[in-house]
């Protein structure tokens, strides 16, 4: 159980600094994450066949959670968040493939779900240094792309009347 303590400690770690650091897609991600992490944490769960067959509980997670970062990907005016859910698609194609193949080995199927998370943890605390280092240098961001196009739109139109 020291490898839970340890990813609850880094996701909180993570989440901690994009909530503090992070533009609105950040923070949006990192609370998406620590809910995602808390709803699995509350799952029954058992070592010795938690991972031998389709762990339909952690897939419902798992979907929900990619829907979620989904809709904030296509939402949000980042790229980063577009990989996170990559991978989060990765972390549930692997509860497909274990439906479709029951002689996937446990460790297999348990090192896709568990540990792809530590790479969205990654991916998440570089696009909020990303988005702290555009920042400092004062260049123009938007959290979210409806935002930036409905204000190249009211400057197109303020060039045209002008």
């Amino acid at each position: 159980m020291a490898s839970v303590a340890v990813f609850i400690f880094a996701q909180c770690l993570a989440s901690g600094y994009a909530c503090l650091r992070g533009g609105a897609p950040e923070r949006l991600i990192a609370v998406l994450l620590l809910l995602a992490m808390s709803w699995a944490a509350a799952l029954p769960h058992d070592a010795s066949t938690s991972y031998h067959g389709v762990y339909w509980a952690l897939v419902r997670v798992d979907l929900v959670l990619f829907v979620c970062l989904t809709g904030v990907a296509l939402l949000a005016d980042r790229y980063w968040p577009m990989g996170i859910a990559a991978l989060q698609l990765l972390a549930l194609m692997a509860h497909g493939v274990k439906g479709y193949d029951h002689g996937v080995l446990a460790i297999a199927y348990w090192l896709v779900v568990g540990k792809t998370a530590y790479f969205m943890l990654a991916v998440m605390i570089i696009g909020t240094v990303r988005h702290r280092d555009r920042q400092r240098l004062g260049l123009p961001e938007y959290a979210w792309s409806f935002r930036r196009h409905a204000d190249e739109a009211a400057n197109r139109f303020r060039d045209t009347k002008a």
